[in-house]
């Protein structure tokens, strides 16, 4: 009557505690969590962009890089809670659109920015009328573009628009390998 063995509690737990391992494992093997960090960016990138279109409707013009007015150059910043206090920063301007003056934390760095890329546009030969935002994807089918440094000249739907610092170009696989997968909104 002295059988050796295991109850089924004993394998319940053992049962219980794989699950456990696999489920915690398995998001990581899975790529799970890349894909929460490029839906979040994506998240953060919208509320910018709202951000933005409030600060137009005040200005008539996206905010300049810089202190002051549009001064016709075409230049870029890091959108980012480090200088969210410094006064003549894009970031201390979308700072007072957005809820409890705080901006967004992007989890990886963007086109060499440690935070979310800003880059003013000239549309249709009018500077600060337009703007590219954009976060670095890390996975490029979550992407909408490649970025490369380089000047610009983009032409999406009838618009054309004018950069100083990145080309943007259609995305797909080759491209993806060869250079930056970002998600961009364009105005």
């Amino acid at each position: 009557m002295n059988k050796k063995g295991f109850t089924l509690i004993e394998l319940m737990i053992v049962i219980v505690i794989l699950g456990i391992l696999v489920g915690t494992i398995l998001p990581r093997i899975t790529g799970g969590q890349d894909r929460a960090r490029d839906v979040a960016a994506k998240t953060d990138l919208t509320s910018l962009a709202q951000a933005l279109e409030l600060f137009y409707a005040d200005y008539g013009y996206y905010p300049e890089v810089g202190v002051g007015a549009p001064d016709g150059n075409l230049e870029s910043e890091c959108i980012a809670q480090a200088n969210a206090g410094a006064n003549g920063t894009v970031s201390f301007a979308l700072s007072i659109y957005l809820k409890s003056y705080k901006l967004p934390v992007a989890s990886r760095p963007t086109l060499g920015c440690s935070g979310y890329f800003y880059q003013e546009l000239s549309r249709n030969g009018s500077n600060n009328q337009a703007y590219i935002i954009g976060a670095d994807m890390q996975n490029w089918a979550q992407a909408n573009f490649t970025a490369q440094s380089g000047g610009l000249l983009l032409t999406a739907g009838n618009q054309t628009y004018a950069a100083a610092s990145a080309i943007y170009g259609p995305l797909s696989a080759e491209a993806a390998t060869a250079a930056q997968s970002v998600y961009v909104i364009l105005p």
